[in-house]
């Protein structure tokens, strides 16, 4: 038989085991402050955001936080004689200015700094509820660069510093006196409350864990614009760790089969990093989301009669050349490619249509059926490539029959080439 003092012990054992046998309480996540858009600009320039995010109804006033990461290459030193990182003013705080050793009482100061072994951030609030940063869902604190001082390839992320309960805090303001979330500590109106109060609260630190960046090229087109002038336009709808594109052309025959890819690339149009033309317009975007449009205008040719092809290449952060997109591009020995009237028959007027392919110097001439000139329309007159039109009115004396309207064209910049014609045959009904 039990003794009372058995039985008391058996009693709280029975209620220790149904305490312990109870699913854990687990704090009220009030907010998730998130590591964002990582891109590595440059090999020696690091871009990164920060932002918090409230998840909690149990306030919607941000006060201050103290923020401390590492790079996601834990053997890449972290010290203020390597490195240095600045604020690229992309916040949605009201940031004011330190004045001596002052802090501001209305305004928010944002301080990045390095030490050794930690990168960090300190954001200060102000001292008032009324002016402090109310949240709806989100508030980014701010864009950050690191840079590396003796021009070393920088890791393409950072991470929180781990404890996040030792080295990060993050706290919101009340708007009056009272106790929070059960904490029996008495709080002021305008205090800032810790929001890692454990085990009744906690902060979510979030790492940037997304997929890698990826360099995407897309409409790489060679486009002719005349006068042995061919211009050059690409997209990217995302950039990885580009330096800058390299431009580069060769040459084949029309009349034999090839192999875009087997084409002697054999002349460079422009480099990135190489004083000259276009030097400027190659020159990539590092790793940015999105791309960018670019355009060079013009690459000059040689020959006509032949067929252009195009190499669009780039190096990577670690100087790796890498094959982007090709196009290639006929560059015309006639000139006029089409040439239409309508209506055809017609009564009295029509319009004719010509499309001539590179810049000429061209005439168009009206003949009846015998040969005999009836209209001089035009008399080497210039025009540039494209498509054009006019009305042709017959006169008045031209009798019912068949007509030809003649065009002879020769490329403006090689009066040698030989001339190219077109004929359009029409038939006037009176």
């Amino acid at each position: 038989m039990l003794s009372a003092a058995q039985k008391i012990l058996l009693t709280i054992t029975n209620f220790l085991l149904i305490i312990s046998a109870l699913p854990a309480q687990n704090p009220d996540t009030l907010a998730k402050v998130e590591l964002y858009e990582h891109a590595l600009l440059q090999p020696d320039v690091l871009e990164f955001k920060v932002r918090v995010i409230r998840t909690s109804d149990l306030w919607d006033t941000w006060a201050n936080g103290t923020f401390q990461f590492v790079f996601s290459d834990p053997t890449y030193p972290i010290s203020p004689a390597n490195l240095e990182i600045i604020r690229m003013y992309e916040t949605d705080l009201d940031v004011g200015v330190m004045i001596g050793t002052d802090l501001p009482t209305d305004s928010y100061l944002i301080n990045p700094h390095i030490v050794d072994g930690r990168i960090g951030v300190a954001v200060v609030g102000p001292e008032d509820y009324s002016i402090a940063m109310p949240v709806d869902t989100s508030i980014r604190i701010e864009t950050f660069r690191i840079r590396s001082l003796d021009g070393s390839k920088l890791p393409e992320k950072v991470r929180w510093l781990r404890p996040v309960d030792y080295y990060q805090a993050c706290a919101y303001k009340i708007r009056e006196d009272s106790t929070v979330h059960g904490v029996s500590t008495w709080f002021s109106a305008n205090d800032n409350i810790e929001m890692d109060l454990l085990p009744h609260t906690a902060v979510e630190y979030i790492d940037d864990d997304s997929d890698g960046p990826e360099m995407v090229v897309v409409n790489f087109i060679a486009f002719y614009g005349g006068a042995k002038q061919v211009q050059l336009s690409w997209k990217t709808l995302s950039e990885a760790y580009n330096k800058g594109f390299i431009l580069e052309r060769g040459m084949t025959s029309p009349f034999v089969q090839f192999d875009i890819e087997e084409i002697d690339y054999n002349v460079t149009v422009g480099r990135f990093d190489q004083p000259g033309t276009f030097q400027q317009e190659l020159v990539g975007l590092g790793t940015r989301k999105p791309g960018r449009e670019y355009k060079v205008q013009y690459d000059t040719v040689t020959y006509r009669d032949m067929i252009y092809g195009y190499r669009l290449s780039h190096y990577d952060f670690d100087d790796n050349l890498v094959i982007d997109a090709y196009d290639t591009l006929f560059i015309p020995h006639a000139v006029i490619s089409a040439a239409g009237a309508s209506p055809n028959p017609f009564s009295d007027d029509t319009e004719i249509t010509y499309t001539v392919d590179d810049d000429c110097i061209i005439s168009a001439t009206v003949y009846d059926e015998l040969g005999k000139k009836v209209i001089e329309v035009f008399n080497q007159e210039t025009r540039y490539k494209g498509t054009y039109r006019f009305t042709l009115i017959m006169p008045e004396f031209a009798s019912q029959g068949l007509y030809e309207v003649i065009f002879i064209a020769t490329p403006i910049d090689d009066p040698t080439i030989e001339l190219s014609q077109a004929v359009v045959k029409m038939q006037l009904i009176r």
